[in-house]
């Protein structure tokens, strides 16, 4: 029998991402200026500068909910992969296969460390030229991994987070944003080579109709930083961080808060958009085949 695990939090034995060994990666200040009557709450740690609410939070949920809404995500971490071998270095090294990734394409890979916990989780969108890259789960760690895999490849790995931030919102970002990319979350769509565990469509090629990601398609826009002078969140009808996080919860979309330092893919339904279960092998491959093919995950997300 496994054991459950929280909807929004790690297990009750294990700490929570805030609490283990990592040091906390530094908090990101948003170049979108908050308004002089801005009543912006502030988050804690790596979100010291991330506003969790703006003093009305289920007024802000309903608002994005019903797709108005914009979210500063900009303790989000902007990564970008240049060279000709972009993406079939990263398709040996992650989970995803993307080697033929088209441009325009959203999709998500996962870093897992040999025993197939996971490490970083990449959102990643290619443009032709390059491939880009969002991250908020140990990002320096993910960072130095990615670094030293390089070898002879063609492939530079910069860290444009100074230069660019993200936004998010529920089907589309508002025109008024300035948006470099956008990446569209695959979820709840089950990928070609992937799996649910869910049981709502488990066996199935395709999300079952009633499962609850279909109601919120997140996007997240990558905006250079530069470009939003001028700007302030008076602009626009801003939703705090608690907003995001209620409805991704309720899409049932597994996030940051639900990995912890044991986190195995299988627990976290996540073989549906960050796997591809038959495209070679990647650090952790056999962890991810065995708990998939004995169907036994230690722990579930309920």
């Amino acid at each position: 029998m496994t054991d459950p695990v929280s909807p929004n939090s790690a297990t009750s034995d294990s700490p929570s991402p805030e609490n283990t060994d990592t040091p906390t990666e530094a908090a990101r200040r948003s170049s979108l200026s908050r308004g002089l009557s801005s009543t912006a709450v502030l988050g804690s740690g790596d979100l010291a500068e991330t506003p969790i609410h703006y003093g009305a939070s289920l007024r802000e949920q309903r608002v994005l909910e019903e797709k108005d809404g914009l979210v500063d995500l900009a303790h989000l971490r902007v990564l970008r992969l240049n060279g000709p071998d972009r993406l079939t270095w990263l398709n040996s090294i992650t989970t995803q296969k993307i080697d033929n990734l088209a441009p325009g394409v959203s999709t998500e890979t996962l870093v897992l460390d040999p025993n197939g916990r996971i490490e970083g989780w990449l959102r990643l969108v290619d443009d032709g030229e390059a491939l880009w890259a969002i991250s908020d789960l140990d990002t320096d760690a993910t960072l130095d991994f990615l670094r030293k895999m390089v070898f002879m490849m063609r492939v530079e790995i910069e860290d444009l987070s100074d230069d660019y931030q993200c936004f998010g919102a529920i089907t589309s970002l508002p025109e008024a944003l300035p948006v470099t990319r956008t990446w569209s979350d695959p979820w709840p769509h089950i990928g070609s080579g992937s799996a649910s565990y869910a049981q709502i469509d488990i066996g199935k090629d395709v999300a079952g109709t009633d499962h609850p990601g279909l109601e919120t398609p997140f996007v997240i826009g990558i905006v250079k930083r530069s470009d939003l002078q001028g700007l302030s969140a008076n602009s626009f009808d801003m939703a705090g961080f608690d907003a995001w996080e209620a409805l991704r919860i309720a899409a049932w979309r597994p996030g940051r808060n639900e990995i912890d330092h044991k986190a195995l893919v299988g627990e976290l339904d996540l073989l549906r958009t960050a796997v591809h279960l038959a495209k070679g092998c990647y650090r952790g491959q056999e962890a991810v085949a065995r708990v998939h093919n004995l169907g036994q995950p230690p722990r579930r997300l309920t």
